[in-house]
């Protein structure tokens, strides 16, 4: 019964707009404790997107125009948390019911538990990178950085040398909670957070300082690959 509880069932989702998405996990989280099993959700953004948590008043932080003129699509999470720009990365989620053996009703143990799962598919990806770590101690920053998730660790994000590999947001429910996860793979252009962030240079200069981006700024011509490569690695660790 316990092995059967623990190992993931795999949805993966094509090519779709960010709020269908988020309304998806909504939608399976709010179903979880019909499923009784825990979910590895894997999708892929139909064109460049922004989410934020369900506490969040994005116009009082972004320019929305300037968002919706480039492109970027903006969509409200189901989880709380800050914004986090789905531009160069690889999002995920995690459903786990209450019955599960690692459901805790302390969000902390929860957080703990997926990310470090998380930690063991990137040390293989990325060739067991002795650096990794969770976050225990959260540094102080600006007020305004609170607010984008790749602007300031928290504890258990995942580390590398000081820098963010790997954020999340979470929802509880007394049947389980959903764990809504970004795995950091570039850098963000100077000028397109210039142009889109309403709190000026300090949320961008902390999200260039904590973002560990191992593609760097030229992470066009690969994202594609790494994300793929990287949703296998989740996949053998959570199966």
């Amino acid at each position: 019964m316990t092995k059967l509880l623990t190992r993931f069932r795999v949805l993966k989702t094509p090519k779709s707009p960010a709020q269908k998405i988020m309304d998806l996990d909504r939608d399976l989280l709010e179903n979880l404790e019909a499923s009784r099993e825990p979910l590895l959700h894997l999708y892929q953004w139909e064109q460049p997107s922004v989410t934020h948590g369900l506490f969040t008043r994005p116009e009082d932080h972004l320019n929305l125009q300037e968002l919706q003129a480039r492109g970027i699509a903006l969509a409200k999470r189901p989880t709380g948390g800050g914004i986090v720009f789905h531009i160069a990365d690889l999002a995920f989620s995690a459903l786990v019911p209450s019955a599960h053996p690692a459901f805790s009703k302390n969000t902390l143990s929860n957080y703990a538990y997926i990310n470090g799962k998380v930690k063991n598919a990137l040390m293989h990806f990325l060739k067991g990178n002795p650096e990794l770590e969770l976050c225990q101690v959260e540094p102080t920053e600006p007020e305004a950085c609170h607010r984008f998730c790749m602007a300031k660790p928290t504890k258990y994000d995942l580390m590398i040398k000081g820098q963010k590999a790997a954020g999340a947001a979470q929802r509880t429910r007394r049947f389980g909670f959903l764990h809504q996860g970004t795995i950091s793979l570039g850098l963000l252009e100077p000028e397109l957070l210039a142009s889109v962030l309403k709190e000026g240079a300090s949320v961008a200069s902390a999200m260039q300082r904590y973002t560990f981006a191992p593609l760097g700024s030229q992470w066009q011509s690969r994202l594609e690959e790494v994300r793929a490569g990287l949703n296998e690695a989740l996949i053998k660790e959570f199966t």
